[in-house]
C-alpha cells in the first residue's frame, strides 16, 4: 500500500484443552470512534463463542499509538455497534450468558457502557473484576469506586 503509515495487528487466540474443545468460534469484530468512523487497527475486539452456550467479548485498546494514527481521536469512546457497546479504557471482557452480562473485567477503564449497564469511575480503573447479579454489580477484585 502507498498510505502510510501502515499498521498491521494479529489477534491470536489460544485454547488450551484435552479432549473436547472449550470454544465453537472466535472472530474479530469491528470497532469504531464515536463520530461511526472506523478504529484503528491496533485497537481490537474478539467475539469468543463457547461451548457451554457463553459468550466473550474481548476489547483491547493501543494507548500508546505508537504510529500516531489515532491522535485526533484521543478523547474518544470505542464502540462496537453489534453488542451496543462502549469503552474508553485499555482493556475490557465482558461475559455474555443466556440471561444477559455475567461478569465484567476492566483495566485501566473510564468508561463502559453495555446493555443497561453503566460504570464510569471518579478516576481510571486500573483492574476490577464484576460479577454482574440480578442487575446488581458485585466486585470480586478491585474497586471501581
Amino acid at each position: 500500500s502507498d498510505d502510510a503509515p501502515l499498521a498491521s495487528n494479529f489477534v491470536s487466540v489460544i485454547e488450551p484443552y484435552e479432549g473436547k474443545r472449550t470454544l465453537k468460534e472466535i472472530k474479530r469484530l469491528d470497532l469504531q470512534y464515536e463520530d461511526g468512523s472506523k478504529a484503528s487497527p491496533q485497537d481490537w475486539a474478539v467475539e469468543v463463542l463457547r461451548a457451554d452456550g457463553k459468550t466473550d467479548l474481548l476489547i483491547s485498546i493501543d494507548q500508546e499509538d505508537l504510529l500516531g494514527i489515532k491522535r485526533a481521536y484521543a478523547d474518544s469512546a470505542l464502540i462496537q455497534p453489534d453488542w451496543n457497546f462502549r469503552f474508553r479504557g485499555d482493556f475490557c471482557r465482558i461475559e455474555k450468558g443466556k440471561n444477559g452480562i455475567e461478569r465484567i473485567v476492566l483495566c485501566n477503564a473510564q468508561e463502559l457502557l453495555i446493555d443497561q449497564i453503566r460504570i464510569c469511575p471518579a478516576s481510571p480503573v486500573g483492574f476490577v473484576e464484576i460479577l454482574v447479579q440480578d442487575g446488581k454489580l458485585v466486585p470480586l477484585a478491585g474497586n471501581f469506586n
